[in-house]
């Protein structure tokens, strides 16, 4: 981040990757891999895994701890998804740059 002149983004970027990191960990339970790169205006954060289970929204119930993982991707992301590949899935986010 700071060799792109975006020392601004990294925490909100930390926060997004350990939250889709965190995630992977407890529901696919497979390798994984995190990429982040730099696409035009946009920095784009991808968890790779061998699950093909989906994220879901979960609500949690007051004084329960977890399940606001995809509620805070969702809030910080400009906009996130998920796409289905050979053996797994990419769960990815995107944060403009400006």
């Amino acid at each position: 981040m700071r060799e792109w002149g975006l020392r601004h983004l990294a925490n909100d970027m930390m926060l997004i990757a350990d939250e889709m990191v965190a995630n992977a960990v407890r529901h696919a339970r497979t390798p994984l891999r995190v990429e982040l790169r730099r696409a035009g205006e946009h920095v784009v954060l991808e968890v790779t895994d061998s699950s093909r289970e989906e994220p879901r929204v979960i609500v949690s119930q007051p004084g329960e701890f977890g399940h606001r993982g995809i509620f805070l991707i969702d809030a910080i992301a400009t906009r996130w998804g998920t796409r289905r590949i050979d053996g797994g899935k990419v769960v990815w986010a995107e944060v403009k740059t400006s």
